[in-house]
């Protein structure tokens, strides 16, 4: 009886027209509530002096290329790790071209596209998809320890987080430590499937240093985020952790619901919320929307540049 009523409602589940509900419903309910925020605010916005600081946009934009440079490093770690045999500026090329796509309401196109661009010189798929699947545990893993070891700096977001980045992190560093496992669990689904077994494993040498960069990624990613800020809104250095943390858990929520067809928004959502606890609100919903076009124009430059290498 449960397992008829799994597969008819897993049956439901797979039908596109209830993703395509629920991704319009959650995308519009995500920008509604900004919306809403904007409107709340809209006189306070009128009423603040907006004043524009080139400098700290251009510390941004200067972090971001050490935050992209760590992302390729990590990504080539996790590919020599996995003898893949392809080249740096291949591994740099194949994970800007895919990673625009995880801008896309669905992960798809991210996975895909660097599938496929790894096919294309004589990389199984099975194998990219391996490296991928570590990718995305590892970044988890890191957000969740991040936000672990900023709590004592940011007591204001201790009670609004809640136990979620101790498991994440915990439950992720058992297979960092034992990396194998991951590989055992994949092969048995690959058994499943007929097809041939994987025979090489992440070291757990390289899974530490992959969730090390990981971790430095998402510092500078916050690190981002603040310069941005200050180039619009003055904001002092102290509240540099507040503003990291608001980052690394509003990204954690993002990635944990991207494999999921629940909408875009999400992120932005959580992002102002948090920030809202230190600038008004309709200020932090107009620097997240900003925040969000600045991080897409630096991808797109970068993917331009790697491009023409």
């Amino acid at each position: 009886m449960i397992e008829a009523l799994w597969r008819r409602s897993r049956a439901l589940w797979l039908k596109r027209q209830w993703q395509s509900l629920l991704l319009i419903g959650t995308t519009t309910l995500s920008l509604g509530f900004l919306g809403l925020g904007l409107i709340r605010g809209w006189r306070e916005l009128l009423r603040y002096r907006w004043q524009f600081d080139w400098l700290p946009l251009g510390l941004s934009g200067a972090t971001y290329s050490v935050a992209l440079a760590l992302a390729v490093l990590a990504w080539v770690v996790i590919m020599r790790a996995l003898q893949a045999g392809s080249t740096w500026r291949q591994d740099a090329k194949f994970f800007l071209y895919s990673w625009i796509a995880r801008r896309l309401p669905t992960p798809a196109p991210y996975f895909a596209s660097r599938v496929l661009l790894y096919e294309r010189i004589g990389v199984p798929k099975r194998l990219t998809g391996v490296g991928l699947i570590w990718e995305n545990i590892l970044l988890v893993v890191s957000g969740a320890m991040l936000v672990l070891l900023l709590l004592p700096l940011t007591p204001v977001l201790s009670t609004r987080i809640g136990p979620a980045p101790m498991l994440l992190a915990a439950a992720g560093l058992l297979l960092v430590v034992r990396p194998i496992w991951l590989t055992q669990a994949t092969n048995w689904v690959l058994r499943r499937m007929g097809r041939a077994p994987l025979t090489i494993s992440i070291s757990p040498t390289a899974a530490l240093l992959a969730l090390v960069v990981y971790t430095a990624i998402w510092l500078t990613g916050g690190v981002i985020l603040f310069f941005l800020i200050r180039s619009l809104y003055p904001i002092d250095w102290a509240l540099l952790p507040l503003i990291v943390q608001s980052w690394v858990f509003s990204g954690l929520v993002a990635y944990l619901t991207f494999f999921l067809p629940i909408g875009f928004g999400i992120r932005e959502l959580t992002l102002a919320a948090l920030l809202s606890l230190v600038i008004p609100l309709s200020v932090a919903v107009v620097i997240v929307i900003l925040a969000r076009i600045w991080v897409m124009a630096n991808e797109l430059l970068w993917a331009l540049i790697f491009s023409k290498l």
